[in-house]
């Protein structure tokens, strides 16, 4: 067996307890070891293919080269060898992202919520994926039963939802006074934003305090994260190996599954499968969570906000309302977390006075 096929085999056997720990049924150590073994499954696979190209991953001092250098090796070619150019550009900042989560994972204190995680995982399976093909025809199918394949049948959400419910969890970790757990979370999200701008110094915790007081402040996501308000999801293929890939680069956009559309049942994991994650409130739920937030001196009450709803045309805008069918009641008005800042900012602007909207559109 040569030093290439070794590292390979240390790859397949840290892919193999990825996929275990990652659909292990507690908790304990899960996050921290899948991303530890997500990473060094990684690592060994790129030194394997260095290797495989005659490329030396033993610098002077007898310690190996870091994944940085392979990453960039991978990602850009040498000169002796342009053809070791195998990984994009997309895919190169990828890794490094999913190295930068090891690293806090092995020796700080950040936590990754569900979303990102299956994500990340994802991601990372189909570059390893895509590298066994281009490098040794092989496939993720070749090393892991089809059964566990893409990693989990669970539904991926759409990026964008995802940072939504984070910065909401933050929220609520910081209205509740846990302000180190809220710290936590938003320095996962910190770590992706700094890499997708080149820089892989972590954050401070003063850092991440001004990143806290920004989102207590309702600042706008894309403002406080602006590295990865512009990331998206591309999907590629079909079947149990169906390609994740983080992207800021232009490229086939996700499709979107309407509800009467067949599809693959592979890839009911990167369609949004349920329209209630996003719009997840009736309007009950929104002016009940409109007068737990909103603190001004107004009245506010459910007839008012049903008036500021039309008032405002909430229901022309998708992105705070839409009809959706429910089991029990058929159609119905369902509103998005963003219609709560849309309705308390127009108050509190003076764009629309509760009052005055309810003697203009409420019912009589």
């Amino acid at each position: 067996m040569t030093e290439s096929q070794m590292y390979k085999e240390k790859s397949e056997d840290s892919l193999v307890l990825v996929v275990e720990f990652f659909n292990r049924p507690h908790e304990t150590g899960r996050l921290s070891s899948v991303l530890l073994h997500l990473n060094h499954s990684i690592e060994m696979l790129l030194k394997s293919i260095l290797l495989r190209h005659d490329y030396d991953v033993r610098k002077g001092n007898g310690h190996t080269i870091e994944l940085g250098k392979c990453i960039n090796v991978l990602c850009g070619g040498t000169q002796d060898d342009p053809g070791l150019n195998l990984l994009s550009e997309d895919e190169k900042i990828t890794l490094e992202e999913i190295a930068g989560h090891r690293n806090e994972a092995m020796h700080g204190n950040s936590v990754i919520g569900e979303q990102l995680l299956y994500a990340y995982t994802r991601s990372g399976l189909s570059i390893i994926d895509s590298l066994l093909k281009e490098e040794f025809n092989e496939s993720l199918n070749d090393h892991l039963p089809s059964r566990v394949l893409p990693i989990s049948g669970a539904p991926l959400k759409h990026l964008d939802i995802i940072y939504e419910e984070e910065t909401e969890k933050i929220q609520e970790l910081l209205d509740q006074g846990a302000r180190d757990a809220a710290r936590a979370r938003a320095r996962a999200i910190e770590i992706s934003n700094r890499t997708q701008e080149g820089d892989d110094d972590p954050p401070t915790d003063d850092e991440l305090d001004t990143i806290l007081d920004r989102i207590d402040s309702d600042d706008d996501f894309d403002s406080i994260f602006p590295g990865v308000s512009n990331l998206r999801f591309d999907v590629e293929g079909q079947g149990p190996t169906i390609k994740l890939k983080f992207t800021q680069s232009e490229g086939q956009p996700v499709h979107y599954v309407s509800d009467d559309e067949e599809v693959d049942d592979y890839v009911i994991g990167y369609r949004e499968v349920n329209p209630f994650d996003r719009y997840s409130m009736g309007i009950y739920d929104l002016a009940d969570k409109i007068e737990e937030k909103y603190e001004g001196p107004k009245e506010i009450t459910r007839s008012k906000i049903w008036a500021i709803v039309r008032k405002l045309d909430v229901h022309g805008n998708e992105e705070y309302h839409r009809e959706l069918n429910t089991p029990y009641s058929g159609m119905s008005d369902r509103y998005s977390h963003k219609a709560i800042n849309r309705i308390i900012e127009a108050i509190e602007s003076g764009e629309v006075d509760p009052q005055t909207a309810w003697e203009t559109h409420g019912y009589n």
